[in-house]
């Protein structure tokens, strides 16, 4: 198969490995959680919340006004002291997921806000109002986090480009790894794999 400019992600130049404010992406999420050894593919969660010292609490979480919470991301006071809530009745691959998304959160707006909730009728919007940016960007930031572009292709060399098989690989379900696929390019709107297509029209011709 075909792919091209793979560059996995390596040691940013002049960052300190424990600066918190210099991690604004994903790449270099997953490079702070290499360089402390914790497993990305699939990226160990909670290894990598418990180095930054964000506790994960399963529990029941209550309708609020209600909206079906899905998770919760708070602060104790003033932007420290970070806690996560997870909805406990939600599958794993769904609360990994969310784990992801929160991740994005703190590290995209934790400066701006001192919660983040979110509600289970939104996982994976692809329609979102002006208001709801925020939680776009974080979801983006989940996928890329759990299925950098570069894994996903060195995965569908190796596995092939089913989808149930690469959502075992990455431990998430199908919609993520799909919505990934498209966001990548790796992926066009005919659900077919563009690489794929493009091998096949040369076959043809």
């Amino acid at each position: 198969m075909g792919f091209k400019n793979r560059i996995l992600y390596s040691k940013p130049e002049g960052v300190d490995i424990d600066n918190l404010e210099a991690i604004k992406n994903p790449s270099r999420l997953l490079w702070y959680a290499k360089e402390h050894n914790i497993t990305t593919v699939p990226l160990d969660l909670e290894a990598l919340c418990k180095q930054l010292s964000i506790p994960i609490v399963y529990q029941t979480l209550a309708e609020v006004h209600g909206i079906k919470v899905a998770g919760i991301l708070s602060s104790r006071a003033e932007g420290i002291d970070w806690t996560m809530y997870i909805q406990k009745k939600l599958d794993r691959r769904r609360q990994r997921f969310l784990i992801a998304h929160l991740l994005g959160h703190y590290f995209l707006y934790r400066d701006y806000h001192s919660i983040f909730l979110c509600d289970e009728a939104y996982y994976l919007c692809r329609r979102v109002t002006e208001k709801q940016q925020e939680c776009w960007k974080a979801t983006e930031f989940a996928a890329a986090l759990l299925m950098p572009r570069e894994e996903l292709v060195k995965q569908i060399e190796t596995v092939g480009n089913d989808p149930v098989e690469l959502a075992e690989k990455f431990e998430v379900n199908t919609l993520a790894i799909r919505f990934q696929l498209e966001r990548t390019g790796l992926w066009d709107k005919d659900y077919m794999l563009v690489e794929n297509k493009s091998a096949d029209n040369s076959e043809k011709g």
